[in-house]
């Protein structure tokens, strides 16, 4: 992705310098650290989305529509829809219908090339939804339709009209630590352009269009999430760059001066609570801190060089302290809470049954792959259903055997587990509103508040049927027969 957005910019702008600015701005976003290790469909989506647009990019610039331009717009937009689906298939349309407007002579005049890649693109999208229904049949529809239409997506215009804003600043905070270079560059941009009028190019009228699509759409979730924003933040980086592009070399120095001064102080702060959380509770162990450590006082240290280097250098020096930042946060975070969810129910399943035992999950689809993934691959686990209503409360006869199930809350009420031992792990809250979070706290009532919105995870053993005592039954010969 860091590349992808250097080669974007590049090839926008005609710099590699600007370039080097949006790879760099892009590598410390944090939508893209959080979902690159462990939102792989999200970060795919993203790839392919960008992989496309840079074909479109091409399709708007250029006189002619060359092969590798056709290659990456359709294959890329075909790859993005077998990844993720309908949002891809809403970009995609949108991209196609700026294509046919700025540029439909040359569409016309190369119409065989985009009916073949159109063709070709969609055949990548729907190959891989064809064979998951060859394999799961109907299944597979209902999981589809109830991720992307019928579950996820909100229609209480209010909703989405309170959404927006919360969207907007998501993004927003994601630039953070550009905001005050960029603020001055728009302005300087402006003023250069102070009583003249410059249409917008084609290229920048697509990238702006999509940004302000992904934000509509981004609104009609069911809730504000930072990984969903990455199919924007690439884009939102070439555009960056390209407005920081426009200081001059002196003022970009001053800014990655003190970033990277700012960077080292927040280091340092971090780096000293991690190693209180760490003495505090006694788990000398680990040795992320005392490298936060280090890499604190190497960040200090050379933020007062900085001066002496070019804007390219104190650029990617600042861009690696504030990456030191994010291993150093997961140190703190892993201090106070030292499991994740994943890992208790793993603990929790481990210690309450013996090896071997079968383990069902009526939760979401993602939770058996995760136990696999953090047990190492030692436990196995079925996935019967997310919701115990749709399989009309009771399970199938093989269902029934199972001897550890792994339940949601509302899923515990509508099944007889007269067999079974349950406990409950603490699952985060659900469907949080700020006004009744305030309006608990002035009542002096937060507590009951979060009580009733917690949410749980069942983890329920069978328990181990008692021996049933022998009978002794005399035979013929005079001796016992024991059944």
């Amino acid at each position: 992705m860091i590349w992808l957005t250097y080669r974007f910019a590049w090839y926008l702008f005609g710099d590699r310098q600007t370039g080097l600015l949006a790879g760099l701005i892009v590598s410390c976003q944090p939508a893209m650290l959080i979902s690159s290790p462990r939102s792989i469909p999200d970060i795919l989506l993203t790839f392919f989305l960008v992989v496309s647009a840079y074909g479109f990019v091409r399709l708007l610039r250029e006189s002619t529509a060359d092969w590798w331009s056709i290659a990456f717009a359709y294959v890329g937009t075909g790859l993005a829809v077998e990844t993720k689906g309908f949002p891809a298939v809403m970009f995609a349309c949108y991209v196609f219908a700026v294509l046919l407007l700025f540029r439909h002579a040359i569409v016309l005049r190369h119409w065989k090339r985009h009916l073949i890649g159109l063709l070709f693109g969609s055949g990548v999208g729907l190959a891989w939804f064809a064979l998951m229904y060859g394999w799961h049949g109907d299944v597979l529809l209902t999981q589809f339709l109830g991720d992307q239409v019928v579950e996820r997506v909100n229609r209480n215009s209010w909703d989405i009209a309170s959404d927006l804003p919360q969207v907007i600043l998501v993004v927003a905070l994601g630039f953070l630590p550009w905001w005050g270079s960029m603020r001055e560059a728009f302005h300087q941009w402006r003023v250069s352009r102070r009583g003249t009028w410059i249409p917008p190019s084609p290229s920048f009228v697509m990238l702006g269009g999509w940004s302000l699509l992904f934000l509509l759409l981004a609104s009609c979730v069911d809730r504000v999430n930072v990984r969903y924003q990455t199919p924007i933040v690439p884009l939102l980086s070439v555009l960056a760059a390209g407005l920081l592009a426009g200081l001059e070399a002196e003022r970009l120095r001053f800014w990655f001066v003190r970033l990277g001064r700012i960077a080292s102080v927040t280091l340092a702060i971090a780096s000293l609570v991690a190693a209180g959380i760490g003495l505090a509770t006694g788990d000398m162990a680990r040795v992320g801190v005392v490298c936060a450590l280090v890499i604190c006082y190497w960040a200090v240290g050379f933020s007062v060089l900085m001066t002496r280097m070019s804007w390219s250098q104190l650029a990617v020096g600042v861009v690696l302290t504030l990456l030191c930042i994010s291993p150093l946060t997961y140190v703190v975070s892993r201090s106070v809470k030292p499991q994740s969810l994943e890992e208790r129910l793993l603990a929790k399943i481990e210690s309450a049954s013996p090896p071997n035992r079968s383990i069902a999950f009526l939760t979401k689809p993602a939770y058996p792959s995760r136990l696999r993934v953090v047990s190492g691959g030692e436990l196995d686990a079925s996935w019967i259903s997310q919701d115990v209503s749709t399989i009309g409360g009771e399970l199938a006869s093989d269902d029934r055997d199972q001897d550890v199930l792994v339940l949601s809350h509302k899923n515990l009420a509508l099944l007889d587990l007269a067999e079974f031992d349950v406990e409950l792990i603490d699952n985060g809250f659900d469907h949080l509103r700020a006004s009744e979070i305030l309006s608990s706290v002035f009542h002096g009532e937060l507590d009951e508040y979060l009580d009733q919105h917690r949410r749980h995870l069942a983890v329920a053993v069978r328990r181990e049927r008692e021996p049933r005592a022998p009978i002794h039954m005399a035979t013929p010969t005079g001796g016992n027969l024991v059944r």
